[in-house]
């Protein structure tokens, strides 16, 4: 489910809010958007989300969330970037 937050920025997802592997560190400017379906709803982000939620798939065809980990699932896409990351800062 799409979110506003409070500073009039918009992103796909609740748990998307600053998803920086995702491309989402910051949301899309929902105040100076022109024509929201045409600047926010079809933006390339907007819809490189939702192509991903689609086809985020398991061995069973269940949809994923491709920015958390669910139920103990890990689907996560990019999530190998989050990996490198926490290792680099607990090798430093």
């Amino acid at each position: 489910m799409p979110i506003l937050i409070t500073e009039g920025k918009f992103f796909p997802c609740s748990f998307t809010e600053g998803w920086e592997e995702g491309g989402w560190s910051e949301g899309l400017d929902v105040v100076s958007a022109g024509d929201f379906l045409e600047d926010i709803w079809h933006h390339p982000r907007t819809e490189a989300f939702r192509s991903k939620l689609v086809n985020n798939t398991d061995d069973l065809g269940c949809r994923n969330c491709p920015a958390y980990a669910v139920c103990g699932r890990d689907y996560r896409l990019n999530k190998e970037l989050v990996v490198k990351e926490i290792d680099y800062v607990e090798q430093n």
